[in-house]
């Protein structure tokens, strides 16, 4: 492996203003000939990746690459297939991203603390996204492909800007605290795949106001709901055993309330503080644990 430099026309955030064009520089390595991008000298601005250099794909944007860079726009062509962990953190004037339709990996807070930016077109092509790779970003809407499988702990948290979220079929767990703290989500679709709502996955949407729970679920973690306080209604499909502690704490606005006959375990808290919740069915199995003390709504 070696590490060479190439000469890319960025343009500086002054072409904004048509006043210059700023040379930069990207640094690379190749291996086995194939290139990752490893970094860049200048001013940053706005950033077009190529193709291909010397002859060799460009596949990878690495660790680390752009962190912290005064970047505003970047393009990735169709031939990176993965963006490494930090790629872009803390670029926080970056405000648009056009990626390429060959990602299939985005890593671990490639985006984090990219506060201007906004939106975010992700291609077909990705299956994968790391712990945090969106966190404390200011998205408005996300609608993840059909291909997106594997998605980590904390990917959107902090989005405070998000308002829409589309789950695909494909995503089989909102993971820990994924969609914590979007404080401006309305409206979030879950997918039929999914098994597992996972600890606090949506923590702290106080803006959420409806949740339907499919049927392949079967579990809701420890304060899964915690914190939405605009919530007024939520059905709990019928494969779920488990409702996590403080699952719905301080919903304090939930007046209807479906928990079908499968549910056979209600951790503690899951309905405290709810003072509104006025119609609620309750199955079998919950009732028989009422009747009996063992639990409490």
């Amino acid at each position: 492996m070696n590490t060479q430099i190439i000469k890319l026309l960025a343009l500086s955030a002054l072409l904004l203003t048509q006043s210059a064009v700023v040379q930069a520089q990207l640094t690379f390595t190749t291996n086995n000939g194939a290139i990752t991008i490893t970094g860049c000298t200048g001013s940053g601005g706005v950033v077009v990746i190529p193709s291909a250099t010397n002859g060799h794909p460009v596949i990878s944007i690495g660790p680390n690459a752009f962190a912290y860079k005064i970047l505003t726009n970047v393009t990735l062509p169709d031939s990176v297939t993965n963006i490494g962990n930090y790629a872009f953190y803390d670029c926080t004037n970056l405000a648009s991203v056009a990626l390429g339709d060959g990602v299939i990996h985005i890593g671990n807070q490639a985006f984090d603390l990219c506060g201007s930016l906004t939106n975010i077109t992700l291609p077909n092509s990705l299956i994968s996204l790391g712990d945090g790779a969106f966190a404390d970003c200011d998205l408005t809407s996300v609608t993840l492909p059909a291909n997106a499988t594997n998605l980590g702990t904390y990917v959107f948290y902090d989005c405070t800007g998000l308002t829409d979220v589309t789950l695909p079929d494909s995503v089989t767990s909102i993971g820990d605290w994924m969609f914590g703290y979007c404080t401006s989500l309305t409206n979030f679709t879950i997918g039929n795949s999914v098994i597992s709502i996972k600890e606090g996955a949506l923590f702290d949407c106080i803006n959420l106001s409806s949740i339907t729970i499919p049927a392949s679920v079967t579990s809701l973690g420890y304060m899964a709901f915690d914190f939405c306080s605009s919530l007024t209604n939520a059905t709990i499909g019928n494969s779920v055993t488990n409702i996590g502690s403080q699952a719905f704490y301080d919903c304090s606005n939930l007046t209807s309330l479906i928990i079908p006959d499968s549910v056979t375990n209600i951790g503690d808290q899951a309905f405290e503080w709810c003072n509104n919740l006025t119609n609620a069915t309750i199955g079998n199995c919950v009732r028989a644990c009422l009747n009996s003390g063992r639990i409490l709504l």
